[in-house]
């Protein structure tokens, strides 16, 4: 049922906009730190990468002022129906969400300790809270309704069928399913929830998302994973998980590709390291014509399963190991994929004068750039710096693919 949010406190947190953007990494940063004292039970939600590097507070950060720009149109966002895809895909309950809303509502009080903030403020953001709840707990709920159809609600045991090596610390897993096919979209992450030796010191329980690379009518659902030096989840999958083994797995969640806004665009799929799983399914779900370029960055090409899964015309692959074991530097991956897809057939994209120095690429003729659809994965920084490089250039279609949500 479609909720609304008064008016009046509408009116107040747009007023407050100003004083909300200059307090939100303060808010942010202290709103995780009683999240990890007080309510411990959360941490199996967050990633403790995430958490030392700061990712979290900045994204918090920015999701803060997101949906304070957007209650009016809060009810059919697509941002909040990603969230609450990621949140049912982990496994996050009702009354998480209530704990945490609890906490954000004291972490506010706290920091906003300014004679000329009124009570008004402050009732308008625990309206705005329970708001989002509410909507945020009925979608999910929705969610659960549709897994069922689909397969299966929640996390379900299944065995591995099979374990395989597909290069350089990759190993693609197989699960069997209780009932065939599970019903799902090329695009869609598939959740693993396992109790690992190593996590005793942040959660017994850990939760990570992989890009689901079976096919959709398929029987199993099977996903690839790299072998981090600091993944708890995929030194566990990759050392300990054998087949035959059962393991909680979450039906695949997270919107289907291609994205609604950018369907009928022709593409251009950017990946490094195992991003390549995800690029492969974006390949998939789109037609031959729609697809210019398909570029990747890695280490050395035993480390690309996909390697010969692409028309080699528009294939762009650079290696290290070829190359001095110097790494790509963004600007200059985006001038290349440019130069070539200005090449490809159809003159996708027209460039001027390119110059790709410090500050990388100086000039560009951007009207087919607002026309092309860029789709990234793989490391955050990494996808971050190419996104940087490619907006610069006036691109308007920028996909980062974070297996949630992206502000």
């Amino acid at each position: 049922m479609a909720m609304k949010i008064s008016p009046e406190a509408i009116e107040a947190l747009h007023s407050g906009s100003p004083l909300l953007d200059h307090y939100s990494p303060q808010i942010a940063s202290k709103f995780f730190e009683d999240i990890l004292e007080k309510a411990p039970e959360i941490k199996q939600f967050i990633s403790r990468n995430e958490w030392s590097f700061g990712v979290l507070s900045k994204w918090f950060s920015r999701a803060m002022s997101y949906f304070v720009t957007n209650l009016e149109n809060i009810n059919d966002d697509p941002v909040l129906f990603e969230f609450c895809q990621r949140a049912c895909a982990m496994g996050i309950e009702e009354k998480h969400l209530r704990r945490c809303c609890l906490i954000f509502d004291e972490v506010l009080k706290d920091a906003l300790k300014v004679e000329f903030i009124r009570e008004t403020y402050f009732k308008a953001w625990r309206e705005a809270l329970e708001f989002i709840l509410q909507r945020t707990v009925e979608v999910i709920e929705d969610f659960h309704q549709e897994n069922k159809v689909r397969g299966w609600s929640g996390f379900r045991q299944l065995k591995v069928a099979k374990k395989e090596i597909v290069g350089p610390n990759m190993v693609r897993l197989s699960f069997g399913t209780p009932q065939a096919p599970v019903k799902w979209q090329l695009g869609q992450y598939l959740s693993i929830r396992a109790t690992t030796r190593k996590s005793t010191d942040w959660f017994p329980a850990q939760v990570r998302h992989f890009i689901c690379t079976s096919m959709p009518g398929e029987c199993g659902l099977s996903c690839i994973v790299k072998r981090l030096d600091d993944g708890v989840m995929s030194q566990f999958l990759h050392d300990e998980l054998k087949p035959g083994e059962a393991v909680s797995v979450h039906i695949p969640m997270g919107p289907p590709f291609p994205r609604p806004a950018t369907k009928k665009m022709r593409h251009i799929l950017m990946s490094a390291g195992i991003g390549c799983s995800f690029i492969s399914q974006a390949y998939l779900s789109l037609r031959p014509s729609q697809v210019a370029i398909i570029a990747h960055v890695d280490q050395d090409p035993e480390s690309y399963p996909a390697r010969d899964a692409y028309p080699e015309e528009k294939s762009f692959t650079y290696y290290s190991s070829e190359n001095g074991n110097q790494l790509l530097a963004p600007s200059r991956l985006v001038r290349d994929v440019l130069d070539m897809a200005e090449h490809a057939d159809g003159g996708m994209v027209t460039t001027a004068s390119m110059c790709c120095g410090e500050k990388g690429i100086e000039a560009v003729n951007d009207f087919n750039l607002k026309r092309t659809a860029f789709v990234i994965c793989g490391p955050k920084s990494w996808m971050s710096e190419v996104e940087y490089q490619l907006r610069e250039l006036g691109a308007k279609h920028v996909h980062c693919e974070h297996y949630g949500l992206n502000f």
